[in-house]
């Protein structure tokens, strides 16, 4: 009240105060960081260590083995999950949500730190990262060079001449260069000539490492006194020129010696590529740029492009930098179509409001708090550390139809305390005295609804967070603006001598015009009045209806599937191609090629505009990944999804032996995933091959993997008793071979510029591509004899696998596939019954993984939330009603509701998905409202002497237009939405449909079973006080009799009085819409017998009710 009467009386203050909310909101607005999704801050950490050369075996149990045992002893872990493959090792540890992601790390590199002695020496130090899904490159960019480009130049291009320079852009976090080869001086060892010369790989190693380095001395003082200086010392013995590096003598320790020259070949070339990179056809180097966490994706892209384009210009002849892949653009498009909906929906609520109100400025009074709640929920997003995102702008959308229930209730009261001739400022005041416990109770309804869901934990909690807070923001925002600032303007634009809804003369033309409207409403209440009449007078035939159709609902879901997220019409088409295990890199580029001739033929894909192919991506030489830009859905035929099919059968077609799938970026997003558990691999194998060949023959089912691959590996074993006879030991022949093949890093060279470059010793490439050549590489000598390889040690070939995963220390195999033509949920089922069906060894199981275990997990997260949801409702409501009974009854009018939402999942052909849930927890706390709405204004008839079913039959109709101008509202402005009219709308458009729909079904079913609902509870609270001896009543019951004798009690006689009082005249309802605006929960004042008198002896009707034009 205070609040109210300072806003009023002190208007400077108050509009100060809104001012300031108000470019707080515009600050917060343009501050906000906009992504695409909400930020997901899970705490993960990854631990990832090298081995160069080591098998995935080898890695698992000298690697991985060690870091899982060492982790595991921390405390909230929630999962551990580990892949040894050849060379790398990797460890991801996710932890219970609300652990600080920086202690875990921090916790975690403590833990392998203290087993780093115990790895083997040759494993590089492990790296230690926090995951984070918001980090991916915004801007894909390519360098490529007419005629090809050398691979070693387009690097240096990429690396030199345009990452320093984006890199210095604000907002850029930071640029990558991939593809190309990246330079280094290469020592290529000749076996031949060492075997000429008498030497071995380790003295040529030694030799580079011992003269060639560069190193610090020192400090050197010279001076005395205050003019000592200090010089730094350094030994530099590296050559300007690399071609220097030939005269290095390379020595043996029998004393042969001869120059670096004769025995390799010294050249600056290129490092081994492990990846290729194309675009188009053309040979590229990538250049990934990525953006600070806090900056906004298209302020940073809008900052970048224009430099993209200068840079391009000024690049050597012969060179290009030209944009691939710009991740701006669809959240661009997401975040506008948002926006134009929010506003699409503003308007009309504008529209239906004027028609309902017959008042431009009463309508402008309501709509003033659209932008002022919208603006203050903005400051709450940042306070809260939210984004501007599909999620969160969705919901501000939402949002709209709760905006300006509060202030409809408070104006419409105001207008009922100026009717009685009290000054403006004393009726703003008054009136909203009046109202507000009941607004501030209906609100809180609104807000209960969404308390259980901002506590969800996991990745929808995540999503679900964010649309819960800016609900709660928007809508207790709403609660302030219709107490400040809707009373406080109303106190200076209404009045009751200037109405809109006298004579015809008086009106004004837009009043007019609204007027059109009336007729047809007052067909609805007629109707409406003859349908209730026959309802409660047939009440076992309503409620047998009212149980069959929602009955219903189970027949509407077996028509309806189920997903976890909507996936929309991309303009980028990820595609994943695996060959064979062991698949060389040229092998795989050769495959690569004929995939991407395909692609690029402009006959068969004519929506593909670029083609970006990187083959040996993820580290793994038979690995394709292709990015397709498609373009806008509006410029094409097919949708993304069907692109990425044709694109997935013509690559496996002209390459039989490469399995492709759709992707979004790495093997586990496949949807459909079973891991299978146990740790015997070739038992596993087993199990995982029946069950592939199982799932493969499901219709239901496309583009099986299966993650359990072997590829050939060699095994030197040496022979310990010749090695014991020559004086050597293992390590020396694991040396030799490592640096034959592998290559060791034996020092650095300086180029002209400053920038070091690695010094590589090893074979040529030839020489590495021949198995049957390993047995003659010298690994040390005898007096003047070299002794090879094949002497000292056996070679064996056998197939090995090439990935291990574990999770929680237990070996996995992993089986992934996509739907095919139906929803991913019934997928599921079919997996589900198809796996249970085999028969496993007692020593495996399987569990579901992927996209299908996520919705799993996250339906029954959001049933349990939904049924908390409810509870806080009723909690709220046996509050607000004191009654333990009458909170039931407004709750059965719910599952009514989703008879509609799930007809309108059925019409607009979506899915039952997490954006269904939101909208069926949004639905529920509207559909709650309604049904307060008629319960309340049958109490308050009650009390003032009605009979129940005469109070029930003039409660309908007096609340119909408050109820048909919320649905109205709700259900015209999420129309665009369910309709998908925008091209990024899926994963908007079930919201929008279950609001529909649900709003549709649940207004007309919830006018007529909730009064005959009504009846059953209030027989059955009497029924009970008469077996218990107490009277449950009415709420407030025993308030109504004290204030009035038993001689004063309003009875229907003499209801005019009451009703002229408190300016309810029923039979003026249809030409007094404002009046009937009542809030739910609106306690009509006592009838005094003084004013009873007064208005008996006026002998006049009430008067309409006027509004200022």
């Amino acid at each position: 009240m205070q609040l109210t009467r300072m806003a009023v009386h002190r208007p400077v203050v108050a509009l100060t105060v809104t001012l300031a909310l108000v470019m707080f909101g515009v600050l917060s607005y343009y501050s906000l960081g906009l992504e695409d999704n909400p930020e997901l801050n899970l705490p993960i950490v990854t631990v990832t260590a090298v081995y160069p050369g080591a098998s995935a075996q080898t890695i698992e149990e000298q690697v991985t083995r060690k870091i899982e045992d060492a982790v595991a002893t921390l405390g909230n872990i929630k999962t551990m999950t580990s892949s040894s493959q050849t060379s790398a090792s990797q460890v991801t540890i996710e932890f219970n949500e609300g652990t600080d992601v920086d202690v875990a790390a921090g916790d975690v590199q403590q833990k392998v730190s203290g087993i780093r002695r115990d790895l083997p020496a040759e494993v590089e130090e492990p790296s230690y990262a926090k995951l984070d899904f918001n980090d991916q490159p915004i801007l894909n960019l390519a360098v490529t060079g007419l005629g090809g480009g050398d691979p070693t130049r387009l690097y240096r291009v990429a690396d030199e001449l345009v990452r320093p320079r984006l890199e210095n852009i604000n907002g850029v976090g930071r640029v990558v260069v991939v593809g190309g080869e990246v330079p280094e001086v290469q020592i290529e060892v000749m076996p031949d000539r060492l075997q000429a010369h008498g030497l071995t790989l380790d003295d040529v190693t030694t030799a580079v490492r011992t003269q060639f380095l560069s190193t610090s001395g020192g400090q050197l003082k010279s001076g005395s006194g205050d003019t000592t200086r200090g010089v730094s010392l350094r030994i530099d013995s590296r050559e300007g020129d690399v071609s220097a590096l030939g005269s290095v003598p390379v020595s043996s320790r029998d004393g042969f010696s001869t120059e670096l020259r004769n025995v390799a070949n010294v050249y600056l070339g290129g490092k081994e590529a492990e990846s290729l990179l194309r675009v188009d056809g053309r040979p590229a180097a990538g250049v990934l740029v990525y953006k600070q966490s806090t900056a906004n994706i298209t302020q940073v892209a809008d900052a970048v492009l224009p430099k993209v384009e200068q840079i391009d210009r000024e690049l050597p002849a012969g060179y290009r930098l030209q944009l691939v892949i710009d991740q701006s653009t669809p959240v661009r498009e997401t975040v506008g179509e948002v926006q134009s909906e929010l506003l699409l929906a503003a308007l009309i609520t504008g529209v239906v409001l004027f028609f309902f109100l017959h008042s431009l400025r009463s309508t402008l009074i309501v709509l003033l708090a659209i932008p002022s709640s919208l603006l203050v929920a903005l400051v709450v997003m940042k306070l809260a550390g939210l984004t501007l995102n599909g999620r969160t702008l969705i919901a501000l959308t939402t949002a709209i139809g709760v905006l300006v229930d509060d202030s409809i209730v408070v104006l419409e009261n105001i207008f009922t305390h100026l009717e009685r001739g009290k000054e403006p400022k004393t009726a703003a005041i008054d009136g909203r005295g009046e109202i507000g416990l009941a607004a501030i109770a209906i609100t809180l309804v609104d807000v209960a609804v969404w308390g259980p869901i901002i506590f969800m934990t996991g990745i929808v909690g995540a999503f679900l967070r964010n649309f819960a807070i800016v609900m709660v923001a928007a809508t207790l925002a709403s609660l302030l603006v219709s107490f400040t600032l809707t009373p406080l303007i109303a106190s200076r634009w209404l009045s009751a001598e200037h109405g809109d809804r006298g004579s015809r003369g008086g009106l004004s033309l837009l009043a007019r015009f609204a007027r059109i409207f009336e007729p047809l409403y007052q067909g609805m209440e007629r109707a409406y009045r003859g349908l209730l009449h026959w309802s409660l007078r047939h009440r076992p035939v309503v409620l047998l209806v009212s149980l069959l159709i929602f009955g219903s609902n189970w027949v509407i879901l077996q028509s309806i599937g189920s997903e976890f997220v909507p996936e929309g019409d991309r303009e980028i088409v990820t595609l994943v191609g695996e060959l064979p295990a062991g698949s060389a890199l040229e092998v795989t580029d050769r495959a690569a090629k004929r995939w991407e001739m395909i692609l690029l033929d402009h006959e068969r894909f004519p929506e593909v505009h670029t083609a970006f192919v990187q083959v040996g991506a993820n580290q793994d030489a038979r690995r394709i990944s292709v990015d397709l830009d498609i373009g806008q859905p509006s410029t094409r035929e097919r949708t993304s999804l069907d692109v990425g099919r044709a694109a997935v059968a013509a690559g496996e077609v002209i390459v039989p032996e490469m399995r492709a799938q759709r992707s979004s970026g790495g093997p586990s997003s496949q949807p459909v995933q079973v891991r299978v558990f146990g740790d015997d691999l070739e038992q596993l194998s087993g199990v995982v091959m029946t069950a592939e060949s199982a799932l493969t023959a499901l219709p239901e089912l496309t583009d099986v993997t299966n993650s359990l691959t072997s590829a050939r590996e060699v095994t030197i074993r040496p022979d310990p008793t010749r090695l014991m006879d020559l004086g050597i030991n293992a390590q020396q022949i694991g040396g030799a071979v490592r640096v034959a093949y592998q290559g060791a890093v034996v020092g650095k060279w300086a180029e002209s510029n400053g920038k070091e470059r690695d010094v590589r010793v090893q074979l040529p490439a030839a020489l590495r591509n021949q198995p049957e050549t390993i047995g003659n590489l010298p690994v040390t000598r005898r007096g003047t004899q070299l002794i090879t390889l094949r002497q000292v040690a056996a070679e064996t070939s056998e197939l090995k696998p090439t990935r291990i995963t574990r999770v929680n220390r237990q070996r996995v195999a992993t089986l992934g596939a996509e739907p095919k033509d139906v929803p991913l949920g019934t997928a599921v089922e079919q997996v589900t019954e198809t796996m249970n069906a085999l028969e496993l060894p007692a020593a495996t199981r399987w569990a579901m993984a992927g996209t299908g275990e996520d919705q799993q997990s996250s339906f029954s997260q959001l049933l349990i939330g939904l049924g908390l949801s409810i509870v806080l409702m009723y909690m709220v409501l046996t509050i607000l009603y004191e009654s333990w009974l009458q909170p039931l009854l407004i709750l059965t009018a719910l599952p009514l509701a989703t008879v509609g939402a799930f007809l309108g999942l059925l019409v607009f052909n979506q899915t039952l998905s997490i954006p269904s849930f939101i909208g069926l927890i949004a639905l529920f706390g509207l559909v709650g409202k309604n049904a307060i709405l008629l319960v309340d204004r049958a109490n308050d008839l009650r009390r003032q002497g009605l009979d129940r079913t005469t109070a029930l039959e003039q409660a309908g109709p007096s609340r119909l237009r408050p109820i048909l101008m919320t649905s109205a509202v709700l259900i015209l402005s999420m129309l665009p939405v369910a309709m998908q009219i925008g091209e990024s709308g899926s994963g908007r458009s079930p919201l929008g449909a279950v609001l529909v729909g649900g709003m549709a079904t649940s207004t007309f079913l919830s006018l007529l079973y909730v009064p005959v609902a009504y009846t059953y509870f209030d027989s059955f609270g009497m029924l009970v006080g008469r077996l218990f001896g107490w009277r449950p009543g009415l709420p407030f019951r025993r308030r109504a009799a004290a204030l009035a004798a038993p001689s004063e009690q309003p009875t229907t006689e003499s209801l005019p009085v009451a009703r002229e009082i408190n300016g309810r005249a029923a039979s003026a309802l249809a030409s007094q819409p404002m009046a009937i605006l009542r809030p739910p929960h609106w306690r009509p004042r006592p009838i005094h017998a003084e004013e009873a008198a007064e208005a008996r002896s006026a002998d006049r009707e009430p008067t309409p009710l006027r509004r200022a034009g």
